[in-house]
Order: structure tokens, then sequence, then C-alpha cells
């Protein structure tokens, strides 16, 4: 089977953030022989990162992408973010919100709190909870992993 799968079936495929879509996601994408990695448009490449929270975690740096499935400015975004995820998983806790989806409270709270009506939205929350990026629209990774660095005191 041939699979172009778009940025919700593969982000839940790794985050695993809802067990019943992962295990479809993860289903679907394992009996494929074949998957698309690249758009002009969009990204639509096989993350390989695991579980991902529903809400912040104390203690460490937080990412949290607030996005939505129809919104290729939010597909490139997911790409950056599966890109980070990779290299600071164990220092950085990351949070991936679909609007398109139902949220869990702690999902909710943060997307009352700080999402301002524009997707892709990010937001790095210090490991105490200060906001240290809080904006609507894309950002390339440097400045996230800039903010990281300085949050992780480096």
């Amino acid at each position: 089977m041939k699979v172009t799968a778009d940025s919700n079936v593969l982000i839940r495929a790794a985050v695993q953030d809802d067990f019943h879509q992962a295990r479809r996601a993860a289903k679907i994408l394992a009996e494929a022989d074949l998957i698309a990695r690249h758009t002009r448009n969009s990204y639509v490449g096989l993350p390989t990162f695991p579980r991902s929270g529903l809400g912040t975690e104390s203690g460490k740096p937080n990412y949290v992408i607030i996005y939505g499935e129809g919104c290729f400015n939010s597909k490139r975004q997911a790409q950056r973010t599966v890109e980070l995820h990779n290299k600071y998983r164990s220092r950085v806790h990351f949070v991936v919100i679909d609007l398109d989806i139902r949220r869990s409270p702690e999902q909710q709270k943060l997307v009352k709190h700080y999402y301002k009506g524009y997707i892709p939205h990010v937001l790095v929350l210090a490991a105490h909870g200060e906001a240290l990026y809080n904006q609507s629209g894309e950002v390339d990774s440097e400045p996230i992993e800039n903010i990281f660095e300085k949050a992780l005191g480096h």
C-alpha cells in the first residue's frame, strides 16, 4: 500500500497523545510499502519521536505548537517541530495541540491562555512557566533553539 499521510496522521503516530488515534495511525504507517516524504507546500515525512505530553511539564522547558490540520504553514511548522524534538527530546517537553480534534483539559487551558487566533502558534515556556516565546506564524528552528539553549542554561 502507498500512503501520502497528512500531518495529523504522522504527528498522532509519533506523539501518541491519543491512544486510539495513535494506534490506528501507527498501523496505517506500519502497513505502508511507500510513504510520501515531501511535497512542495507541506511536509509529510515520517517522524520518529516518542509520546509527547497532553499538557506542560514542570521542571523543564516546554515547547507547544498549536496548529490546524489543513494549514500548509502549520504543516511546515510541524516539520520543524519534529526536527526540534529529535534534537531536544530529553531536555525539553513537547506538546502538540491540533485545533481540529478534541483537546485534553490541560491543552484547552493552554489554548485559552496563549492562543491568539492564528495558526501555527508556537509557545516556549521556561521550566518555571514564564513565556519565553509566544507568537503566531511560522518560526525557523534556529531562534527556538537559541531560546532552548538559554532556558537550559547553556
